[in-house]
């Protein structure tokens, strides 16, 4: 297995810095004309750097892909580099742009014939959607990249797309049914589930019957307990939930 490959396995397992070490290694050893797999590692990187809430580093990596992108120009250079713009939009909070960037890596991967990244694009096309108050769109997402993944036999991210297909979990049941995250008490597992849906302290506060400050405490603590900071926290955290997600019983 190449180092990039183990470097994607490792943040699938949710270890991003295991996922940095080994896209650093791999960069050492391929040729500086390599143009193609440096822009494939470090949208690698960019993942694992949101992941860990590294917003700043993941910039200046978007920077180093897009130049070697825009020189080189293929549909497929083009596409991941457009995928990276998206997740660092998204970890941002700028929900329009991440949409606009990550649809058009789905267009550019799926235009080459990449089944398997055109799926994962999708995953982060639901994603975007759903935080953008779009839950029937972003479900036709999810179900597009299962159909994909299932085809591929790629059954780990098939699992991602079918827990996101299946649509939102209301908040009062989302522990008991089988959505309690490991390292968290119940109520922040709820409290995250409301987040990944993309509401606001107060819409959790209203919905939980809790006071804002409350709310924000359990934020805190939980994005302590995974290690999370800075602004691509909220996006992190999110990831967290979706890679943990059970399905009901």
């Amino acid at each position: 297995m190449s180092l990039l490959a183990k470097a994607s396995l490792a943040l699938d397992k949710s270890d991003p810095e295991s996922a940095i070490d080994l896209v650093r290694r791999f960069l050492r050893r391929i040729p500086d004309e390599d143009q193609a797999e440096h822009v494939f590692a470090l949208e690698v990187a960019v993942r694992a750097r949101l992941a860990r809430g590294d917003v700043d580093g993941a910039q200046a990596d978007l920077v180093d892909a897009a130049s070697i992108a825009g020189l080189v120009g293929t549909a497929s250079l083009r596409a991941s580099s457009q995928l990276s713009a998206g997740l660092v939009a998204l970890a941002l909070g700028d929900l329009e742009h991440a949409r606009d960037h990550i649809e058009e890596a789905v267009d550019l991967f799926e235009s080459t014939g990449n089944r398997f990244d055109g799926g994962r694009a999708r995953l982060d096309l639901a994603l975007a959607l759903s935080r953008l108050g779009r839950p029937d769109a972003s479900v036709q997402q999810a179900r597009a990249a299962l159909e994909s993944f299932e085809g591929l036999g790629a059954s780990f991210h098939a699992q991602l797309a079918a827990r996101l297909a299946g649509g939102h979990t209301p908040a009062s049941t989302a522990f008991h049914d089988g959505m309690g995250l490991p390292g968290l008490t119940a109520r922040e597992s709820e409290v995250l589930w409301l987040l990944v849906e993309g509401k606001t302290n107060q819409d959790i506060a209203d919905d939980l019957v809790l006071s804002v400050r409350t709310v924000e405490r359990h934020i805190s603590t939980i994005y302590e307990k995974l290690g999370l900071h800075g602004k691509a926290a909220r996006a992190a955290a999110t990831a967290f939930a979706l890679r943990h997600r059970r399905p009901a019983p």
